[in-house]
């Protein structure tokens, strides 16, 4: 029965679980809920002064925030207990220093992206562009090194053409593209824009405008779809027929607009999305494959809550830490030999 009991233990520790974590600025502090109960429970509550846009990497159990009154982006190890309780390793590490970044993405390598500008004082005020840390970098700790994908020179099709760059907002990616939405010039720039991930040689231009409404909240990308934030509503269109004119030629659809700012868009990997409301600070659920409107139900409700991101833990040695797991299974056959 022992043994049973601890294998049962080993069972449980890499049964799939979803957290949300979200950031709340008002209160300075990092928090979680399961998405099978919604009970927020506190992850980070000190060294934090602003915090705002938030992104996980699941897969290194990594959770960055971007801290404005800081101007720093920091990152915290995340463990899952065997309760399924969610804690930190307890060190604030950091991934870049002297920017001010608006929103925060990772890819499936550990990548880190993100938009924004420098915080540094300089002749020439620093622009909006779109950035990247490769995870060398930041499993190496290093604090500099971030790379400059696309800025409003490199993006623009050619001399005297619009930048595809113009106060990008949300960010996404799917490992070999970026997508990021402008706030401001959507009708030339575009609104939401996709680009290689690598940037660009000299005089190649690989930027594409796929939407033409300014993007001022997150983006979140399925398997078909994209979806985007204007203002309290949001919008999806199928990646194959999205155009630089689709709000004209009406292939933008109105999914949702019950909401009063919307924050962040978020994909679960399944059938549903997360949907922040920065005004409110509630969290919205809403089907992710369908494009057509429909009316989001209320998650959780936090007060000042600001950003969101997803964190699925147990579907492999992640969240645990593949040593970890190793040594508990190889602990289940060595009692079983006794």
């Amino acid at each position: 029965m022992g043994l049973l009991r601890i294998w049962a233990a080993v069972v449980a520790l890499v049964t799939a679980e979803t957290y949300l974590v979200f950031s709340i600025p008002t209160l300075k502090q990092l928090a979680y809920a399961k998405a099978s109960d919604g009970i927020v429970r506190v992850l980070v509550m000190d060294k934090l002064d602003d915090p705002r846009a938030i992104a996980v990497d699941a897969d290194r159990g990594r959770m960055f925030v971007a801290d404005g009154g800081q101007g720093m982006i920091f990152w915290y190890q995340l463990i899952r207990l065997p309760t399924g309780k969610l804690i930190c390793d307890g060190r604030q590490h950091v991934a870049a220093s002297g920017i001010a970044a608006n929103m925060l993405t990772v890819d499936e390598q550990g990548n880190l992206f993100y938009t924004g500008k420098l915080t540094a004082e300089l002749p020439i005020p620093p622009e909006e562009v779109v950035w990247m840390i490769p995870v060398s970098n930041l499993n190496a700790g290093m604090t500099e090194g971030a790379l400059e994908l696309y800025n409003p020179l490199n993006s623009a099709a050619g001399p005297g053409q619009p930048p595809r760059v113009n106060q990008p907002n949300g960010v996404a990616t799917d490992g070999t593209t970026i997508f990021w939405g402008n706030r401001a010039g959507a009708q030339k720039s575009g609104g939401v824009v996709k680009a290689k991930v690598a940037p660009p040689s000299l005089g190649e231009t690989t930027c594409t405008a796929m939407t033409d409404r300014e993007v001022t909240g997150g983006i979140a990308l399925t398997a078909r779809h994209i979806f985007y934030a204007v203002e309290g509503s949001i919008y999806g269109i199928s990646q194959e027929k999205a155009t630089s004119t689709c709000h004209l030629e009406g292939e933008c659809v109105l999914v949702a607009d019950q909401f009063q700012k919307v924050n962040q868009i978020l994909w679960d990997g399944d059938g549903t999305m997360y949907v922040s409301d920065a005004e409110t600070g509630i969290v919205f659920q809403l089907p992710a494959g369908v494009l057509q409107k429909i009316r989001a139900t209320k998650f959780i409700e936090v007060a000042g809550l600001y950003s969101i991101d997803i964190f699925t833990a147990g579907e492999d040695s992640s969240a645990l830490g593949s040593s970890s797991l190793v040594a508990l299974v190889l602990g289940v056959f060595a009692l079983g030999r006794m």
